[in-house]
């Protein structure tokens, strides 16, 4: 990761922007959506994705740390996703976030208040998102380039 990001200070112009754009480990709630009730069912488990997630945010940590980039601005937010049924969320999960758990029991919970509902209901996801915008910098850490 340090290596490719490395090679993104190398081709960006004097004083271009580095956008980082990423879903965030956040064990994310599962909620049914009827109406204007939102209902938590439960919790996904991304638990497989906080290894990459920690190994991103070190590299950004240390191309900074180096010198090659410089934090301009970093927000956090929830992008939410829809579906109609729950066999239109599993299927995102499976082909999309294939490293998501969707726990039995939070399948179960889903099923019921979507089946039981008397309105249409909707499933819905808020991942957790982080984006970043970094500034080349001038020297670009080139006294740690045997690193």
């Amino acid at each position: 990761m340090v290596h490719a990001l490395r090679e993104s200070w190398r081709v960006l112009v004097p004083g271009g922007s580095l956008i980082d754009l990423r879903p965030l480990s956040a064990n994310s709630p599962v909620q049914v959506v009827t109406g204007d009730k939102i209902v938590p069912v439960g919790q996904i488990d991304d638990s497989k994705d906080r290894h990459d997630d920690r190994a991103a945010a070190e590299a950004i940590r240390r191309i900074v740390h180096e010198g090659w980039f410089a934090l301009e601005q970093e927000e956090r937010f929830d992008y939410v996703s829809y579906w109609n049924t729950l066999e239109e969320m599993q299927r995102y999960i499976e082909e999309k976030r294939s490293s998501l758990i969707l726990p039995e029991q939070v399948l179960a919970e889903a099923e019921r208040l979507v089946t039981g509902s008397s309105t249409e209901a909707r499933l819905r996801i808020p991942f957790r998102m982080v984006i970043s915008r970094y500034r080349k910098t001038p020297g670009g850490g080139y006294r740690y380039s045997h690193v």
